[in-house]
């Protein structure tokens, strides 16, 4: 199962960006070897965007995009 169906199927929550980046849960492990960030504003602000597209990758999302 990918991360994406762990969303989709447990969370129960809207897929956003916001949810995914920042919010979910179900990435922590995997966002915290990427990036630290509090919101969206921090990580745009903050984060290098190739660390934000290794998350994006790593996570399942990449070829959802």
């Amino acid at each position: 199962m990918t991360y994406l169906n762990v969303v989709l199927v447990s969370a129960h929550y809207p897929l956003t960006v916001k949810h995914i980046l920042v919010e979910c849960a179900d990435f922590n492990d995997v966002r915290s070897k990427h990036f630290v960030a509090s919101s969206i504003k921090d990580l745009f602000e903050n984060v290098e965007a190739q660390n934000i597209i290794d998350f994006i990758k790593e996570a399942s999302f990449y070829k959802q995009l």
